[in-house]
């Protein structure tokens, strides 16, 4: 590894000093807010407070207010409890050989990704700043990249508008995208894109009344390249069985030949316990077999919840239980070596560890 000049930080170690400093910036935040509140209330001791919270649960709070004038009548009130002004969340994601030099190379030798998230429920947005960079190698060519996104849900307007929500991207290298959505009375809902290369998208989505228990939806959208339509059903076919299915074409390709086909049939035992789902479609974008699908079992115990599944690419067996998950997958045909690709995924909480063969590459991921 080509040596760095004193001082000089890699890419990987200012993601994460950048996100650990952005995070502890918050909780130092938090922390002088809750201490001025604390001495407030330390100094005002001997005023009792008008107000009072006597029971919080479910969402609620019960109230006790002093009374006020000559004739101070105390009285209760309940109450939905008010949302945090601000919320805070962390994460990040460390990928690396399975060899012990890379792991103690870190963060030199470790691919790194951060998130720092930071909510506002009183007014239900979401502020996002994501940083990623490769490891560092012979050439030190590989850059990081950084992003910053917001996200805000947005209420019923005039006219008619529903909820919806509107969110942008804005990425290190000056890349941008804005996207939008809203429900509209009577007419469905809407949905668009831009970005900064000028490609851009709009749709509707519209659903009609049920037909012998099978609701009909059409979407109509239009890109840089052309219309787009997709039309599907969904319903139940008979008791314990659900079906849909759905036509849809790539945006400027009008022809019968290139529509997409997708049908899904899902059987269930009664009360749901073990189910089998059958998925399949038709892309010719695949020109050796345009046919795929999978078949996917499950089965609901009291400990956990089995399911194994197959499909064009590989097998899969998942177990998970209300706190943990451990999931491993393996690729139906060898490659051009031999070798057939493996995946073992084990997640705890909110921390999970994924080992790929024959790669040997690690991944563990954390969120807060």
């Amino acid at each position: 590894m080509k040596p760095r000049r004193a001082g000089q930080r890699p890419n990987g170690a200012k993601a994460l000093v950048l996100t650990l400093a952005l995070f502890g910036a918050a909780l130092s935040a938090c922390s002088m807010a809750s201490q001025a509140q604390g001495l407030a209330a330390l100094l005002g001791r001997g005023k009792p407070k008008r107000t009072k919270v006597l029971l919080e649960a479910q969402g609620f709070q019960l109230l006790f207010h002093r009374g006020k004038g000559k004739v101070p009548l105390p009285w209760v009130q309940l109450r939905r409890t008010p949302k945090k002004p601000v919320s805070f969340a962390v994460g990040g994601s460390v990928e690396s050989g399975m060899s012990t030099k890379d792991a103690l190379g870190f963060p030199f030798t470790t691919q790194n990704n951060g998130i720092l998230q930071i909510g506002f429920p009183r007014f239900s947005g979401r502020l996002q700043l994501s940083m990623e960079d490769p490891a560092s190698t012979a050439d030190d060519d590989a850059q990081g990249s950084m992003e910053l996104s917001y996200l805000q849900a947005l209420g019923p307007g005039r006219f008619g508008a529903g909820a919806g929500e509107f969110g942008g991207k804005l990425r290190g290298n000056g890349e941008w995208s804005a996207s939008f959505a809203r429900e509209v009375e009577d007419i469905g809902k809407f949905r668009g894109s831009l970005n900064s290369q000028l490609d851009w998208s709009a749709d509707l989505d519209q659903s009609y009344p049920a037909v012998k228990g099978m609701v009909p939806s059409v979407t109509y959208g239009a890109t840089q390249d052309g219309m787009r339509v997709r039309a599907s059903v969904d319903g139940d076919l008979k008791k314990n069985v659900h079906g849909s299915y759905s036509l849809r074409n790539i945006p400027g390709k009008y022809a019968p030949m290139d529509f997409i086909h997708e049908a899904k049939v899902k059987v269930g035992s009664s009360g749901a316990r073990q189910t089998l789902e059958a998925v399949g479609s038709y892309d010719r974008k695949f020109a050796k077999l345009p046919v795929r699908g999978s078949l996917t079992y499950s089965l609901k115990t009291r400990p956990a919840t089995l399911e194994a599944s197959v499909d064009f690419d590989r097998y899969r067996l998942r177990a998970q239980t209300a706190r943990a998950q451990a999931a491993a997958a393996v690729a139906r045909v060898p490659d051009e070596n031999g070798q057939r690709a493996a995946e073992v995924e084990l997640k705890v909480g909110k921390v999970s560890a994924v080992a790929q063969l024959p790669t040997r590459r690690v991944r563990l991921n954390m969120n807060l």
